[in-house]
């Protein structure tokens, strides 16, 4: 889901990292892993944004995910 960051590449690939080992670690199915990253995904849109922002930012989520499996 390559977008302007104002995180470095080292900063975004170490928890890239660190979730796909949790992922691993669990031998967890595609769509098992698929299910718990769309909760946890929930979850931080919910404790971090403010309720009338939260439809746009999963919108705008959903967007760069959608144009990241076309590339």
């Amino acid at each position: 889901m390559s977008q302007t960051s104002k995180f470095s590449d080292n900063d975004l690939e170490k928890v890239i990292t660190a979730i796909k080992i949790a992922i691993e670690v669990q031998k967890a199915p595609a769509t098992l892993s698929m299910m718990a990253l769309g909760e946890t995904l929930a979850d931080i849109i919910k404790n971090n944004f403010k309720p009338e922002q939260q439809a746009s930012i999963a919108a705008q989520f959903s967007r760069a995910l959608q144009d990241s499996i076309k590339e």
